[in-house]
This record gives C-alpha cells, sequence and structure tokens, in this order.
C-alpha cells in the first residue's frame, strides 16, 4: 500500500535457493581462525573473552553516556540560539548527504535532532569548562604511548596504525578521546553507581537509543 492508499501486486521469480552450511569445529578449523591456538576449547575461551571484552565496553560506553547526559540535565548551560541553530543545521545537512537522492521530510529531521543538537552543544560547554577548570590535558608522551599499545595489540597492523596517527586530524581525534576519557574518569569519582545485571538485548536497545 503506497501514501495514496494504493494497493499494488507484484509476481516475483525465485532463481536461486541457497542453504548455509557452517563448518565442524574441530582443531582443522580451529587452526584455520587463529593457528597460535592448540584446540576448541583454546578457541571457546578466546571467544568468550572477545564477547565479554566487547560488552564490557559496551557498558562503560552506555555508562558514560548516562553520566554526561545527567551532568547535563543538572547544570543545564544555557547557549545562544545561534549556536544551536547553526549546529543543527550542520547536523540536517550531514543527514540530506548521507540520504542523496531519497525525498526528507526536513521538518521531522529537525524535530528529531533538535533534542540531539541542544544535548551536545550543552555537553561541549561544560566538557570545555572542566577542562580548563581542571587542567585536564594529554601530554605527548601519554599520546605517544598510547598509540604504542595500540600497535602492540595488532602486531600485523603496526606499521599501517603508526601511519594512520601520523596524519594530524586522525592524532588529534584520538587526542580528544583520550582527554574524553580523562574527563569521564573525573566525574566518575562524583557518581554514584550501582551495579546491575543487564541482558545482552537491554544493551543493544540502549545502543539504538543513542
Amino acid at each position: 500500500i503506497n501514501k495514496e492508499g494504493e494497493t499494488s501486486e507484484y509476481e516475483l521469480t525465485v532463481s536461486n535457493v541457497e542453504r548455509e552450511i557452517l563448518p565442524e569445529v574441530n582443531e582443522e578449523f580451529v587452526k584455520l581462525v587463529n593457528p597460535e591456538l592448540e584446540s576448541v576449547v583454546a578457541l571457546r575461551s578466546e571467544v568468550e573473552k572477545k564477547i565479554q571484552a566487547n560488552f564490557s565496553e559496551r557498558s562503560h560506553t552506555a555508562f558514560a553516556r548516562d553520566l554526561t547526559d545527567a551532568l547535563v540535565e543538572k547544570v543545564d548551560p544555557s547557549i545562544a540560539p545561534s549556536m544551536a541553530e547553526h549546529y543543527l543545521a550542520n547536523m540536517i545537512e550531514e543527514v540530506k548527504k548521507q540520504n542523496s537522492g531519497e525525498s526528507l521530510d526536513e521538518d521531522r529531521i529537525r524535530e528529531t535532532y533538535k533534542p540531539i543538537a541542544d544535548r551536545n552543544l550543552k555537553w561541549y560547554m561544560l566538557r570545555k569548562l572542566l577542562i580548563e577548570k581542571e587542567n585536564i590535558e594529554v601530554s605527548e608522551e601519554e599520546l605517544k604511548n598510547e598509540i604504542d599499545t595500540l600497535a602492540d595489540r595488532s602486531p600485523n597492523s603496526e606499521k599501517e596504525i603508526t601511519r594512520f596517527y601520523k596524519k594530524p586530524s586522525n592524532r588529534q581525534r584520538f587526542e580528544d578521546d583520550l582527554v574524553e576519557k580523562k574527563i569521564l574518569n573525573y566525574l566518575e569519582q562524583f557518581a554514584k553507581v550501582k551495579e546491575v545485571e543487564v541482558h545482552t538485548k537491554d544493551l543493544r536497545g540502549h545502543d539504538h537509543e543513542h
């Protein structure tokens, strides 16, 4: 049914049907996945560690978002209307670029992204204030050590990682991320944290909200 309420009929011809056959998990399969592993048990342990690390990271990301949201809500700094409008306009243009060729309802996009734009600007202002007040910074040595750590974790991609972070814009983004971590570490000491068990589906839902 289209937007005019008209019903259309389509005829489909199935040209091919394929079924995915999963390989047997044995020692031969283990060697294909990771030659350094010796057994299926080792592979399962490795996979479990990666899954745990992934969800730990996502849990920390969700916590960081909740923490900054709470601070923005509590302080609620005022933002200049012109700044808010300019930032929102840039967000709308970015959405248009990502959906080039599609007909978009700009009013609906504006309504959807305005609270996001306001929140981001308020956090930017608070973030800047915290950096200045608490003298939060990342030294060149800290930055180099973090890049070296990334390279050590992926020895096969060490050259690519080093080359990537030699580019000033990439290096600056990484430095900003490290500053953000320091800000969050500072804020965590004032937060009341209560650990609860969360199902993975709930964590995925939290990801989609933002």
